[in-house]
């Protein structure tokens, strides 16, 4: 008796593995590449492809005043990412109060493997308000790891 209960313990133990591997086998992205500024075989393309994502956080992001005290700019890290070439970086700036009118926030600059800047303009914004206002910014970069 003891013996089929722990037959019936292991069943369910399997099944529940088995079931908890097709979900996660379903679960995984499909990311496809389609074109890249380099010329990579297309195997490699899909074998080597990566999205990653961050934030610099609503209370750890340093700006960094620029010119006067309507610009600002902020370096972001990106080394956690491993990629080995220049990424796809698509960016917002997130915040509790009036960076939805300032300048650039979708724009980067200086992009590499390792990280990028990006620059904002905004009439009288210096850099205790924008940390005020809890300004960070949101990030997703996609590219290849090999």
């Amino acid at each position: 008796n003891e013996y089929k209960s722990y037959l019936s313990n292991m069943k369910i133990f399997i099944a529940s593995i088995i079931i908890f591997i097709a979900m996660v086998t379903l679960s995984i992205a499909d990311l496809r590449i389609i074109n890249t500024e380099e010329d990579w075989d297309p195997i490699r393309r899909r074998r080597c492809s990566r999205i990653c994502s961050g934030t610099t956080g609503r209370n750890e992001t340093v700006w960094v005043q620029y010119l006067d005290d309507n610009s600002l700019y902020l370096d972001v890290n990106i080394t956690d990412c491993g990629f080995q070439s220049v990424p796809t970086v698509i960016t917002a700036v997130e915040g509790v109060r009036s960076h939805w009118i300032a300048l650039g926030t979708a724009s980067v600059y200086y992009v590499t493997s390792e990280g990028f800047r990006m620059y904002l303009y905004k009439d009288d914004t210096p850099v205790s308000q924008a940390t005020a206002a809890k300004w960070n910014v949101e990030w997703i970069a996609i590219g290849f790891t090999c």
